[in-house]
Order: C-alpha cells, then structure tokens, then sequence
C-alpha cells in the first residue's frame, strides 16, 4: 500500500516540508510560551519581594509614629520651670564648691569697716568656665553710716583679689540701719 489512491480532479504530490514548518512553528510557539511563562514567574518574584518591602516600610512606619506620639507625650509631662529650677541649683552647688571661702573671707573681712556688716555671700552660678580662676560673686551688706559704705566699697576696689565691683542696689528705708546695699563683685584667689 505504498502508492495511495487520491480521487481529486487534479492530484497533488504529497510534502513534507510544509508538515516540517509547522512542526517548527509549534515548536518556536511552545519556546515562546515557555520562555513567557519564565519572565512572568520572575515579574512575580519581583513583584511579591516589593509588597514584602512595602510592608516592611509601613510597619517602620507605624512603629516610628508610636515611638514619635510616646516622645511627644514624655515631653509634654516634662515640667521645664522645675527642670530650669534643677539645673540653676546645680550651678549654684558647683560654684559654690569652685570657690575658696577661708581666702574669700579672710580677703572681705580686711576690707570691711567697723560699721558695715555682710548679710549674705554668695557666688553667682555661671554656665561654662570661669575667665582667669574669678568667682563671680552677690554680696549684700548693711551699713550704719553712708562714710562706711563708701569706705567699704573702695577698700573693695583697691584690693588686689576683688575685680569689677559694682553697686546694684541701694535701700534706705530700713531702721537701725542708714543704708542696705548690694553689691556685685568678681574674686581672684591670691590677687591681693
């Protein structure tokens, strides 16, 4: 059965090229499939990878906004005039341990006249180094006689561990008392 009959008006030769061609168009069409299938599987990685990042970024998020709202509460309980309050203490204490009080006595009592006496000494607390070693210091004192003031105030002056002395205030309404005043003075230990 080699030779086939055919019952066509006008027969034609059998061919295989054409059957070839189509088997390599299926085949050519089967790479392209699989080759889309392929790059779509990549695209799908991708894609999941980039949501599993965006997720990431909103949980970074979220937990940046809780951590934002708590430092906004914590700083909203914060008391700043009892902070400021602390802090000057602080300064205060530290002057005071940063000062030499047997030389400062010792230098304010030669100065001081018969009729004056010092009410209160303290060093003013300032922030950061002190220029050249000087203690700042508010003195406020009580003189009998307005000659003892004066006296008082430039054997201050002319003292060599006392620098920058300054009145700051005078009162004289007080009894027993011709003038209260306040002084404000810087001291050098060993100037004089």
């Amino acid at each position: 059965m080699k030779n086939r009959l055919n019952f066509s008006p006008r027969p034609f030769p059998a061919s295989r090229g054409g059957a070839a061609a189509l088997w390599l168009l299926n085949l050519a069409l089967l790479a392209g499939l699989i080759a889309s299938l392929v790059y779509w599987s990549a695209l799908r990685r991708q894609n999941q990878s980039a949501h599993r990042q965006i997720d990431d970024l909103k949980t970074a998020q979220r937990d940046a906004a809780g951590q934002r709202e708590s430092m906004i509460r914590e700083l909203r309980a914060l008391n700043l005039r009892e902070y400021a309050q602390k802090v000057d203490q602080f300064h205060r204490i530290q002057a005071a341990y940063g000062t030499h009080w047997g030389r400062l006595l010792d230098d304010i009592g030669a100065a001081l006249p018969d009729d004056v006496r010092v009410v209160s000494l303290r060093p003013v607390a300032l922030r950061g180094n002190r220029a050249g070693g000087e203690t700042p210091l508010q003195l406020s004192a009580e003189a009998r006689v307005k000659q003892a003031q004066l006296d008082f105030i430039r054997a201050l002056q002319d003292h060599g561990a006392f620098h920058g002395v300054r009145l700051e205030r005078e009162e004289y309404d007080q009894t027993g008392v011709a003038v209260a005043f306040d002084l404000a003075l810087a001291y050098r230990p060993g100037g004089g």
